[in-house]
């Protein structure tokens, strides 16, 4: 599997986990079992879900082909989107330095400043603070590669007002941003921030105080569906996973 890769990380990926799919885990095992030490090897089954997220991408009327060994260019592209998702959760989303390790965000509570500790496992072998400073208020409450651009971003709600706002990354550098373009409902709070619907785009969950929770479904910083989850929440519970 090093021969023709040396170095760097290696990907073996079974698209909508059909075609060979166990043979393909079945030897991504094999070799990681008899090659301990080379631990930058993985298997990646997009599974079935990926399959809906492409459809959901590709232009209505495009012809799509999704089984075939050479899909069609928009199929491609819509995989394309669901691949880097799924390689962003098997590096780490927190990634902040580009090392495929997650990183840790930490923000004050009083100044709102936001420190980022780059980690190695449980060592931290540096650390940044942002020089873009969030206005009063605003809170980190999730990260995500939300313009998938394959960097993770910063997404922050307004404790008055509940405005959502997004900062766009470049490692540790702010590239941009934008505004959600709708605001939640009084006394909602972002609290997970994952791909709910795997469509290879994060998604947002939002509860309130009487344990009601919603989600979010979002295309960058448009949300294009929302809907309630038909079972409440304990009040004395809050979601602790995935954040």
């Amino acid at each position: 599997m090093r021969e023709y890769i040396p170095s760097g990380q290696i990907f073996v990926v079974a698209p909508f986990g059909g075609f060979c799919a166990p043979s393909l885990q079945s030897a991504t095992t094999q070799y990681r079992n008899t090659h301990p030490n080379d631990t930058r090897v993985a298997f990646l089954n997009l599974g079935p879900t990926a399959q809906k997220g492409v459809m959901a991408q590709v232009p209505s009327g495009t012809a799509q082909s999704y089984d075939g060994i050479h899909p069609d260019v928009a199929t491609h592209r819509a995989l394309g989107f669901q691949l880097a998702a799924a390689m962003q959760t098997a590096l780490g989303r927190n990634d902040l330095n580009g090392d495929g390790k997650p990183d840790i965000v930490f923000q004050n509570q009083t100044t709102h400043q936001i420190a980022v500790w780059f980690m190695d496992g449980a060592r931290v072998i540096g650390g940044k603070l942002l020089g873009l400073v969030p206005g009063a208020g605003y809170r980190v409450v999730g990260t995500g590669d939300f313009n998938r651009d394959g960097q993770t971003d910063l997404l922050f709600q307004d404790d008055a007002s509940g405005t959502l706002v997004l900062w766009y990354m470049n490692g540790t550098s702010y590239a941009g941003g934008s505004v959600v373009s709708a605001v939640p409902q009084a006394g909602y709070h972002v609290e997970s921030v994952a791909d709910f619907d795997g469509d290879g785009r994060p998604d947002v969950a939002l509860r309130n105080a009487n344990g009601n929770i919603a989600l979010w479904h979002l295309d960058g910083g448009s949300v294009f569906f929302t809907e309630s989850l038909s079972l409440r929440l304990d009040p004395a519970f809050r979601i602790a996973g995935p954040r």
